[in-house]
């Protein structure tokens, strides 16, 4: 029988160093994105998801420049956690974030491999796919309620 693994998970905004190591892992490392950090990250919000003291997950989100849209990207988890649910609870996450700020939709470029993923949680897809470093991704997004 396989021991079950007791997680203590908590959320931090603004870790951006945190952000960058387990992007760096992710996208870099893994996936061999070679252009991972941009002008956006001067000024975008970071969340980070610990396990203890452990960062293990993360994504980014920042306003589109339309009224009440924001963009969230960069969601990231160490492979060790994935498969337990935790990207969705980073995206659950950042959803009530933005909602408290007013936010009405959201919009993220996903990888078109992760599609199901966001479909799962209420994302449509829209536009033509394009390549990201030779990856193909869409764009995607989801109106929030009011709930919450």
């Amino acid at each position: 029988m396989k021991p079950v693994m007791t997680m203590n998970l908590s959320f931090k905004i603004n870790q951006k160093d945190d952000c960058y190591m387990i992007r760096k892992q992710v996208f870099m490392d893994e996936q061999g994105f070679e252009n991972e950090y941009d002008e956006i990250d001067d000024w975008c919000t970071f969340l980070t998801l610990y396990d203890d003291d452990i960062c293990i997950g993360c994504a980014r989100f920042f306003e589109s420049g339309q009224k009440d849209i924001w963009i969230l990207g960069r969601l990231a988890l160490i492979k060790t956690y994935r498969g337990k649910h935790l990207g969705k609870e980073i995206v659950l996450y950042a959803e009530n974030y933005l909602k408290q700020r007013e936010a009405k939709e959201i919009h993220l470029h996903a990888q078109c491999s992760k599609i199901a993923f966001y479909e799962s949680m209420g994302y449509a897809c829209y536009g033509n796919i394009d390549l990201d470093e030779g990856v193909k991704h869409i764009w995607m997004k989801k109106k929030l309620d009011k709930k919450g």
